[in-house]
């Protein structure tokens, strides 16, 4: 769809899925994240990957990491035509991974991002793309937390609505500047509150003003994600328009 919101629907890896995205669009592919024992997918990680995921104290984590990165790796070898382990990336100064560049031939661009209960991974072509996803629960201080890193504009907007529905407007905010974020690879380097985005139900997810030095883009899509009813994302593109469909693995 052309749009805001990503509309998703369940696939399992058997069905006839994607294997190109053609510039202006997005695909969004999800999957269910829990705490099971995922040993039979350690074969598709690289060895720092297995080493990353060995760090963890507690196993949940561990899991979790285990299952997000070979979703990753499933869901980009559809389109390079690889096996899953056969994948490589590079990092940029500030973490961001990439498709290694002798696989870049199909000029994947890819960001992932999980949460508790959800891993999320948005691919492009020939566009950056940043993601972020996040499950929505109480938060004490999410109101300390947004008068530190949202605008004043932002703020006032939070605290002027109900506490229900306060805490989903914190995570549409807070999902919608990481993913701006994570499109241009800034990492920490840029201030939450250096740009302004629409949080309310009832607006449309839009970068709303920032300062040019910093977002060198006039246009950005901003994509609201709901893939489950306690979760909520964004995706980011830099582009005026694009076309965004969402997957989301029934299971694995």
């Amino acid at each position: 769809m052309i749009g805001d919101t990503a509309i998703f629907r369940e696939f399992t890896w058997n069905m006839a899925l994607p294997k190109e995205v053609h510039p202006g669009c997005a695909h969004v592919w999800a999957m269910r994240l829990d705490a099971r024992e995922s040993s039979h997918l350690i074969s598709s990680l690289s060895e720092t990957e297995v080493q990353r995921a060995c760090s963890f104290v507690f196993a949940a984590d561990r899991w979790r990491f285990i299952r997000s990165h070979a979703f990753l790796r499933r869901v980009l070898a559809r389109y390079l035509g690889v096996g899953a382990a056969a994948i490589e990336f590079t990092y940029g100064v500030q973490g961001k991974p990439r498709i290694a560049d002798h696989l870049r031939s199909s000029q994947l661009e890819f960001n992932l991002s999980h949460c508790e209960r959800l891993a999320l991974v948005a691919v492009t072509s020939q566009l950056s793309v940043g993601a972020d996803v996040e499950t929505v629960r109480p938060l004490p201080d999410f109101l300390d937390i947004a008068k530190r890193y949202f605008t004043k504009q932002e703020y006032a907007k939070l605290t002027a609505l109900p506490e229900t529905e306060a805490y989903k407007a914190f995570f549409r905010c807070w999902t919608r500047k990481e993913a701006v974020i994570k499109a241009l690879g800034c990492g920490l380097t840029m201030p939450l509150h250096s740009f302004e985005v629409t949080l309310s139900a009832d607006k449309p997810a839009r970068l709303v003003s920032g300062e040019p030095a910093l977002i060198p883009f006039r246009d950005w899509s901003l994509i609201h994600l709901e893939p489950l009813d306690d979760v909520v994302g964004t995706v980011a593109v830099p582009l005026k328009k694009v076309a965004a469909a969402g997957f989301l693995l029934a299971d694995w």
